[in-house]
């Protein structure tokens, strides 16, 4: 199955798509939405590799949350979870940030593996708009998950 480097399907209302930067495509960012009202984000990762056999689906929500708490700045883990999207089983890590100028952001991360490659969707929004924009996260990472499976 060949990589999937592009996306395309529909967008809730208000979403819209920003021009990838060089880096954002070296960094496998194929897909990055704005929504301004709440201004919020939605950012989609593909990293390609083979999907290990073995892996233990169960400790993946722990495990991704141990690497994000540990790499990342000002996190805090709100809930880890597995999750069926569509086709796929997913891994759901819900956590707040702290900006650098001390704005408190919510985040959903969806980790999706498929056989030859894994996505990451992150949906980001400030703490006090999250909810305003919780409905889309869920539908855009369906969305994504059927555009997906039709390209396996």
């Amino acid at each position: 199955t060949p990589a999937i480097s592009s996306v395309s399907f529909k967008y809730p209302e208000g979403w819209q798509t920003v021009k990838l930067t060089d880096a954002d495509k070296i960094a496998g960012i194929i897909l990055r939405l704005n929504k301004t009202n709440p201004e919020s984000s939605l950012i989609i990762r593909a990293i390609t590799g083979k999907l290990q056999k073995d892996v233990d689906f169960k400790a993946l929500p722990g495990q991704i949350a141990d690497t994000l708490a540990r790499e990342a700045q000002n996190v805090t883990i709100i809930s880890k979870d597995v999750a069926r999207i569509g086709a796929y089983e997913a891994i759901v890590v819900r956590y707040k940030q702290v900006s650098k100028d001390n704005v408190n952001f919510e985040n959903i991360m969806t980790v999706m593996p498929t056989l030859n490659q894994t996505f990451y969707l992150t949906a980001r929004a400030k703490q006090a708009d999250f909810s305003k924009i919780e409905g889309d996260s869920g539908k855009l990472s369906k969305d994504f998950a059927d555009f997906v499976s039709k390209q396996q």
